[in-house]
């Protein structure tokens, strides 16, 4: 089975700088629910930080994963074939094997989408005139 990785300093806690190893944000909470949603729903999740690089990173991460309802989650720094997923707010997230940002392909799509759009209104901006040209040259009233 394999599992979600969750980074903790600005993604699961609240971070600004760094304050020392012992120093862990209070909780961003739609990311605490995610996690507790997950693990209600039987999903394996690891803590995935910079800090698990450094030595005595492990006391401090546990205790604030208990304070906050998710003690005892594995803690790491390395990523295997078993991850699923990152979140991760220094993540960018690459369109597989074509070596451009999911945000740049986004990017491209809607400048598509808004130029097929004023394209269409122009269209029908220009239907609209002809339509009335026409109907006043019906009329004779020129």
């Amino acid at each position: 089975m394999g599992y979600i990785a969750v980074d903790l300093d600005g993604t699961l806690a609240l971070y600004d700088v760094w304050k020392g190893m012992e120093h862990i944000g209070e909780p961003v909470q739609p990311m605490l629910e995610r996690v507790r949603k997950w693990i209600g729903e039987g999903k394996k999740v690891k803590i995935f930080t910079a800090r698990a690089s450094m030595p005595g990173h492990e006391k401090p991460i546990q205790e604030w994963l208990k304070k906050h309802g998710i003690g005892g989650l594995e803690i790491t720094n390395v990523k295997d074939f078993e991850m699923e997923e990152l979140w991760d707010d220094r993540a960018m997230q690459v369109v597989c094997n074509q070596g451009i940002s999911l945000d740049e392909q986004y990017r491209e799509l809607l400048d598509e989408i808004q130029e097929t759009h004023l394209r269409q209104q122009v269209e029908l901006r220009n239907d609209i005139v002809n339509a009335f040209v026409e109907s006043n040259k019906r009329l004779n009233w020129n």
